[in-house]
């Protein structure tokens, strides 16, 4: 019994065995890999929860549906806008603004001075959302995020009763626009090229898409363009459409595309990269550009 050693030499210390720093990355690596996993590892610690909580905060959700179960493939953590806006002022504000790049918004009216304290928080955005009444007074908040790739928005009724500019500041490096608007002028549509990185454009217009195609088939710089429609008909495509660029989704639920797409990439764009892809190398038919998020058997 006396060659056992002290106890004390079996005891575990409380501090961490790697430098702090170095823990920190492995903890935040996990999370990105894992994002679902962020809330349970957050209780390993009270170091850990303070280095995992402003993770939490990579996507913002304001929605009415915010209440109830919203059901997503993900299963990736999302902040409701309400939990952000009383962590604003908080001494971690910092550090949610260093991880926040995507928000969400379904709410169909936000006071411009929450969007003020949204974009103060998260100057950093890179995918904005905003399913939402806009006006003239979220476009100069809105001109001070320079991060953006990724933007749905009505865009008519955010310049309203003036010129709508696609050169706006906001605009300036998007690479994927959803317009969320109904009908659109010629003259409106030819401005688009003033989004210089501009690749995918999707549209959500209730009539004939055969004329809004007719009027940016010519934008070459365009990779991408969708249209949702809940049902095709031969009508609503252009006799001799040739264009291989073209697919029309019917969607099953914008909300869970969007979080879906925001955890994995796995969105309406990639499909339609995808389904364009098929196309060219002709495993789908040329004549076919109506599909459905929740039915892959042109794949096959």
């Amino acid at each position: 019994m006396d060659d056992l050693p002290d106890i004390s030499l079996l005891e575990i210390s409380d501090q961490p065995r790697l430098p702090p720093e170095l823990e920190r990355t492995i903890f935040e690596f996990a999370a990105f890999l894992n994002p679902k996993d962020i809330p349970n590892t957050m209780l390993v610690a009270w170091r850990v929860k303070r280095w995992m909580e402003a993770l939490l905060y990579r996507i913002i959700v304001a929605t009415y549906a915010e209440g109830q179960h919203m059901d997503f493939a993900s299963g990736c953590p999302f902040v409701p806008l309400r939990v952000l806006l009383k962590q604003v002022h908080g001494k971690e504000s910092s550090s949610i603004g260093l991880f926040a790049r995507r928000f969400f918004c379904d709410s169909s009216h936000m006071e411009a001075s929450t969007l003020d304290a949204v974009v103060t928080a998260c100057p950093h955005l890179t995918h904005l959302h905003l399913y939402m009444n806009a006006n003239p007074a979220h476009l100069p908040i809105l001109n001070r995020l320079h991060s953006l790739l990724e933007v749905a928005i009505d865009i008519k009724t955010l310049f309203r009763g003036g010129a709508v500019d696609f050169g706006s500041p906001f605009l300036r490096h998007v690479t994927h626009l959803e317009l969320l608007d109904d009908d659109f002028e010629e003259a409106l549509l030819s401005d688009l090229v003033l989004i210089s990185d501009l690749t995918h454009l999707s549209f959500n217009i209730r009539g004939t898409i055969a004329p809004v195609h007719n009027r940016i088939r010519s934008i070459t710089q365009l990779k991408c363009i969708v249209f949702f429609k809940l049902r095709h008909t031969a009508e609503e495509m252009h006799p001799s459409c040739d264009d291989d660029r073209l697919v029309c989704i019917s969607q099953t639920s914008f909300r869970e595309d969007w979080l879906r797409g925001a955890s994995t990439d796995e969105d309406y764009w990639a499909l339609a990269d995808e389904f364009i892809a098929a196309k060219r190398v002709g495993k789908v038919d040329k004549s076919l550009y109506f599909i459905k998020d929740n039915d892959s058997s042109w794949k096959s």
